[in-house]
Formats: structure tokens, C-alpha cells, sequence
């Protein structure tokens, strides 16, 4: 399963039939003789989206309906949840991770290898530098044209918020290789020798080792769980990949589309290797992206409106396909057709265990209720049936987390905040405030062309219109932002209703002609909030999810790690390294750790030290 981060609805090859996207030739074959899925949907952001996947549950189920996962979330995903990876193993399955987690790892316990996986290599955290595998999202002069994240921007007079931010000294997010070893010991080690390897080569490079050391007959089944951290800004490719998108208009999105041809590549490697190992013959495939792309890297979501962070289709509803050369789990005369079948991330779980020869009535933990719905015979059948169909009913998001509502909406305009949509059969409604609402098209860039920018909206709206299907929408941000009369976020819209049926790009709110439906959908939001629990982010409750034992706090700071050869590092772990599984192997690039302190401890006993001198 590979998961792609801020991949658009127009950013896999041949998927959406657009014009101007990337080149994904190998992908394009896969789809060539695969399904696509042209109604799978996902949430609006990254950690939602894979708390949804992992438990088969709405993110308002576990606390993660607000925001994503932060170094001071010590997890988002409650300790009582059994995570789909721990299924599978329960059933026989060997189950592996390469790429990014970002659900939370304020203890070992909340780490993939202590919930399921035998095996993870990446990083815990999102928003890492491609090339220095570190937290840093600045850019400027401290960046060269390739490895560049955010300029100032000759169009935004240097509004980059951290375009100037200096590179830190620290490695705040290394790379972690962690494995369970055959002799029942666990090996933890940090990785920092890939600085000036791409993420997505070393994540293919580590999926392919795990591939080919995997024997079936001794370790069973394999599920390989592929969350790459491409193609999420920083945007940094090689020319190469840039080069063979020349096709596309904007030079920013060809870039962009440069880092999903690598990813294409990437997954050429990983599917060869399932071929000579004799595992592909009985492999099934899936590839999606984590949420609607980002329209201001360069993304397009066309023809969808709307981007990353909101619940509009261009948000959530995202490039998607299956591809298996197994005719039992995918038959001949489904090869190369597209899937209408209504289709959300929570499917995976009751999917996945539903194939692995788990009893439909064992499927769900008991206490906790699925929202995932076994569609595969409706994927694979391709029909739409809308409330006839296994899925009648999906929850986009209920987030009523707010701070100050009128200074958030002033200070980003365009940003998603108590807002919730839902959708029954063919009817969608949106009620509370989901951000930017364009149709920014084919090629976003056209109406975005300086790099990213962390807050500060930069939209050239006179440009939209320059991308195809690219038009302003109709929440009101347009005007205000442009200081046009009457633009003031007290006349923002706050309400709409799509048949998506009839119009599955959102194009006419139709709610004064269908009142008896707005109210219907309206009684379904309300049930679902009397179900969630408190979130993680943005209430009270979440000091639960921050500690790590009640009454405790996570310890903030760095660790300090040093080698017998006198190499250090500093790691932003989150947890006592004593609280590793007994008899662990602590690792620093091959060696092993003999010493690890926390930096504020080795701070001031520095300052203890001199003070004595």
C-alpha cells in the first residue's frame, strides 16, 4: 500500500485524463490493467487520514478530528485501539513500514514497530527536508536552486513567514531503523548518513531490501505499508524528473510533477523486486494520496475546487487505483476500467482483514464500532448505487475546534476552521467555514507562482482563470482579500448543498431547492457530535493524549547520543530511552549508543561544570 503525500486528483499520470500532468509512465501501466478509483475519498489532511486508515474509524472516534499529529502529541491513537498492521500479524501476516508515521510517538509504545509492524524505517514526523531528513522548511540563500523549500518570492515581498529561517544545527527529525530481530530483540537506530539521499530513494531502497529479505515460507504473508513523504513541500527533484514535464505549463508545477515522476520510479524498483522474489503473482497493489494536493506547491486537484485542508472534493477526494495480476482478487474483464464505487480510507481495514480470512463478524474490536464498510465487490463490480449501495453515508470531517473565531478568519482568510460535511448517497452538505473554495485547475502555479508560503495567502486571482477549469469560488475570501466592497469576513457563506451526483464538482449550491435534504444532513451532523470524543488538539482532554503516564508530562528537549568513536547527535525522541523493550540495541548509524541524556540535562550539568571551575 502506497500512500503519497499532497498527491492531487490530477497528479498521477493518466488518472484524471487531464492534460498537464505528471509523468507516472509505469503507474500509468499498472492503471492500464488496474481499477481506478474515481470516488475514493480521504480526510482533508495527513494524520486524519492515517489514524482513519489504522483503525478503520472516523478520526472523531480517537481525537484526531483537529489539526495533525505534533511532537507533543504523545499519540493519535489511543492505546485501547487495535491498529490494522496488529490485526494482520494476528492472522499470520509479516507487516513492514517505510516512510513517514505521523501519528504520534511520545513512547515507544505508540511507535509502529510496538503496534504491529516488525519492521520500520523513516521518520516520525511530518514536514522533513527530502535531502537532510531534518525540520527545516526554510529556504532563501540558505538553499540552492534544487534543494530550495520556500523563497521570499519576487511577487510576495519576502512573506515567506520562515522563508528566511536559518538552517538549524540539530537533526530534529533523523531517520529511524527500527526492527524486532529473529532472536526476539528489538534494534532502535538512528539513521543520519542519508543526508544528501533523497527521501524517496532511501525510502525505496529500504523497501526493497525488506522485500527482498522477506521469506514467505518462514515469516508467512507480507503487508509492506509505503507512506512516502513526497511529493509534500519542500519541493526539491531532480532536474531530470523536472525536465520531462516540460509539457506542463507552469515551471513551479513542473517541478512539482518531477517529484511524482521519481516517485513513479521508485515504485518501478519496489514492484521489480516483488517480480524476482516470485511474490507478485499473488500481490495486490494499492495507491492513493493522503489528502487533496496542495494547491500552493503546485498540486492540481482539477477538476475539483479546493485544496488541502478543506472539506470541498479537491480536498479529499484523491487520485486512487488497484492493480493485482491475481484474476481471483482482480478478474480479466475488470482489468483497465474505472470504479465509481463510494470508497473512504476506513475501507481498508474491514477490507484488508476481510481478505486476510478474517470472519466479517470478527472484523471489528469489540467497543469500538467501524465506520469502514467492506466495499470491495462494489470496487471491483464498478457501479455507483448511491444509497443502495455497502456505503450509504461519509463523514469528511467535524472539526468545531476554535480559538477566537473572527481573529482567525481575519488573520487566514482561506484556512478551514469549525466546519464539518458529510455526505448521504448523492447529497453533500458543508456547514461552517472550509476554506479556500476555488477551482484553481489544471495548473495551480499559473495563480500561484512564487514557492510555498507557510500562512500568508499570495493567490494572483486575476490569474485563475488562466488555468484550465481554474474559477473563483463563492465563500466570500475572494473580495476580502481583494478589498473589494462589500468583502468582509462577516458575509463570509457558511452553508452549502451539492447533488454530486448531478454535479460532482461542486458548481451549484442548491440548498434553497432542497431544504428537506440540507435538514436531513444537518440531524446526521448532530448525531455525530454527540459521538466524538474530545480532541486531541484544542480542548482540555487532550492533556490526556500528552502524557505518557497520568500525571506525567513528555519531557521536552532534545536527547543527546554518543558513540564509543565520539559521534553525537541530537534526537528529538520523546521518551527515556529505558523505556525501550529490555534488551534493545540503541544504535547511532551502525554503532552502537553508549551514553543518552537528555540535552537540557547535558546543558546544565556543562553549566554546573564551569560554574565550579
Amino acid at each position: 500500500m502506497a500512500l503519497f503525500d499532497d498527491l492531487g486528483a490530477n497528479d498521477l499520470g493518466i488518472f484524471s485524463g487531464g492534460t498537464h500532468t505528471p509523468r507516472t509512465p509505469f503507474m500509468d501501466e499498472l492503471m492500464k490493467s488496474g481499477i481506478k478509483l474515481k470516488q475514493y475519498y480521504v480526510q482533508p489532511i495527513c494524520s486524519p487520514t492515517r489514524s482513519a486508515l489504522m483503525t478503520g474509524r472516523y478520526p472523531i472516534r480517537t481525537g484526531g478530528q483537529h489539526g495533525v499529529a505534533q511532537q507533543t502529541d504523545a499519540t493519535w491513537i489511543p492505546e485501547d485501539e487495535v491498529i490494522l498492521p496488529k490485526r494482520l500479524t494476528q492472522v499470520g501476516y509479516t507487516c513492514k513500514a517505510v516512510g513517514k508515521w505521523h501519528l504520534g510517538h511520545g513512547a515507544y509504545k505508540y511507535t509502529p514497530t510496538a503496534r504491529g509492524f516488525k519492521e520500520f524505517f523513516g521518520g516520525y514526523q511530518g514536514a522533513q527536508d527530502h535531502w537532510e531528513h531534518i525540520a527545516w522548511i526554510g529556504g532563501g540563500p540558505h538553499r540552492d536552486n534544487i534543494r530550495r523549500s520556500q523563497h521570499g518570492g519576487k511577487d510576495n515581498g519576502g512573506a515567506g513567514a520562515i522563508s528566511s529561517m536559518r538552517r538549524p544545527k540539530t537533526n530534529v527529525i533523523d531517520h529511524k531503523s527500527i526492527r524486532h530481530n529473529d532472536d526476539g530483540t528489538l534494534t532502535y537506530e538512528h539513521i543520519t548518513v542519508d543526508n544528501a539521499t533523497h527521501s524517496t530513494d532511501a525510502f525505496a531502497r529500504e523497501a526493497v531490501r525488506m522485500v527482498w529479505q522477506h521469506d514467505t515460507d518462514k515469516d508467512g504473508p507480507l503487508f509492506l505499508y509505503l507512506p512516502f513523504t513526497a511529493p509534500h513541500w519542500p519541493t526539491q527533484f531532480y532536474q531530470h524528473d523536472a525536465d520531462a514535464n516540460t509539457h506542463i505549463p507552469g515551471k513551479k508545477r513542473q517541478e512539482f510533477a518531477g517529484m511524482v515522476t521519481q516517485l513513479d520510479r521508485s515504485v518501478r524498483q519496489i514492484v521489480e523486486v516483488f517480480r524476482r522474489k516470485g511474490m507478485w503473482d499473488n500481490t495486490l497493489f494499492i495507491a492513493y494520496g493522503d489528502n487533496g494536493g496542495d494547491v500552493t506547491t503546485g498540486a492540481s486537484n482539477w477538476p475539483y475546487r479546493g485544496t488541502k485542508t478543506s472539506p470541498w472534493e479537491g480536498g479529499t477526494r484523491v487520485a486512487a487505483f488497484v492493480h493485482s495480476p491475481n484474476e481471483v482478487i482482480i478478474p480479466a474483464a475488470r482489468r483497465g476500467t474505472e470504479s465509481f464505487a463510494l470508497a473512504h480510507v476506513t475501507d481498508w481495514y474491514p477490507i484488508l482483514l476481510s481478505m486476510a480470512g478474517v470472519a466479517a463478524e470478527d472484523i471489528p474490536v469489540p467497543g469500538k464500532p467501524l465506520d469502514g464498510v467492506n466495499v470491495w465487490e462494489n470496487i471491483v463490480n464498478g457501479d455507483y448505487l448511491g444509497e443502495n449501495g455497502p456505503r450509504k453515508e461519509m463523514l469528511y470531517c467535524l472539526d468545531d475546534v476554535t480559538n477566537d473565531l473572527q481573529r482567525h478568519l481575519k488573520r487566514a482568510p482561506n484556512s478551514m476552521i469549525k466546519v464539518a460535511a458529510i455526505r448521504i448517497g448523492d447529497w453533500k452538505l458543508i456547514d461552517g467555514y472550509p476554506g479556500r473554495g476555488d477551482w484553481y485547475g489544471e495548473d495551480p502555479s499559473l495563480a500561484w507562482p512564487v514557492d510555498y508560503i507557510l500562512g500568508k495567502d499570495v493567490t494572483a486571482y486575476k490569474d485563475i482563470p488562466k488555468s484550465k477549469g481554474g474559477k473563483v469560488g463563492d465563500g466570500g475570501q475572494y473580495e476580502y482579500l481583494t478589498g473589494q466592497p462589500g468583502g468582509d469576513i462577516s458575509k463570509f457563506k457558511k452553508r452549502w448543498l451539492f447533488n454530486l451526483k448531478d454535479d460532482p464538482t461542486e458548481q451549484e449550491d442548491v440548498q434553497s431547492k432542497h431544504p428537506e435534504k440540507v435538514e436531513q444532513l444537518l440531524n446526521r451532523l448532530r448525531q455525530l457530535r454527540r459521538e466524538q470524543v474530545e480532541p486531541i488538539q484544542g480542548s482540555p482532554m487532550g492533556a490526556y493524549f500528552r502524557s505518557r503516564r497520568v500525571g506525567e508530562a513528555i519531557p521536552k528537549g532534545y536527547f543527546l547520543l554518543s558513540t564509543a568513536s565520539g559521534k553525537q547527535i541530537m534526537s528529538l525522541d520523546m521518551w527515556k530511552y529505558d523505556e525501550l523493550p529490555e534488551g534493545s540495541n540503541l544504535m547511532l548509524d551502525g554503532e552502537p549508543v553508549q551514553t543518552s541524556i537528555s540535552f537540557a540535562d547535558a546543558i546544565a550539568a556543562r553549566k554546573k561544570w564551569r560554574a565550579n571551575l
